[in-house]
Formats: structure tokens, C-alpha cells, sequence
């Protein structure tokens, strides 16, 4: 979050959306592989998520492409409703 103008206490929004190690780490991350992306592979969408620092959970879906909101919605809201009870 950057500060914005309507904002009156500039001081107190940078303080309080500084990102540190500490306030960093409290969000835990769930990601979704899309199975069968066509352009990012898995092994690429496991470095990927190997390499943003720490997760709870990877979840799959298989047969789902680039634009998995469209291949796959009903499948990926599941599992959105699963993550957001889950955490």
C-alpha cells in the first residue's frame, strides 16, 4: 500500500504499511498450480512458488489452463472457499 494524497497522517500510514521481515511473514500464502498451463509448466510453477518464501499449502487443479478463473471457475472457487474457511 503507498500513502495517497486524502490521506492526512503520512507519518503514521507509512509506519503502520511498512513492510518488514517480521510483518512479512504473518500472511500466510496458499497457492493453485494450474495443471495444465501450456506456457508455465509445473516443475516452473514450483520454483515459482519455492522461491516467494514461506507457504502453508499448494493446491492443484488439474486441466486448467492460463486463465483458470475462466477453464476451471467452479473448481477454482472451491478451493478459494476451502483456503478462505481453512485460514
Amino acid at each position: 500500500m503507498k500513502p495517497h494524497p486524502i490521506f492526512n497522517d503520512k507519518k503514521l500510514l507509512l509506519n503502520a504499511t511498512r513492510v518488514t521481515k517480521q510483518k512479512d511473514r504473518r500472511v500466510s500464502k496458499v497457492f493453485i498450480i494450474c495443471k495444465g498451463h501450456i506456457f508455465i509448466r509445473e516443475d516452473m510453477q514450483l520454483w515459482i512458488i519455492e522461491r516467494t518464501g514461506p507457504y502453508v499449502e499448494v493446491n492443484v487443479i488439474k486441466d486448467s489452463d492460463h486463465m483458470v478463473m475462466f477453464s476451471k471457475p467452479k473448481k477454482l472457487t472451491s478451493h478459494i472457499l476451502k483456503i478462505a474457511h481453512k485460514y
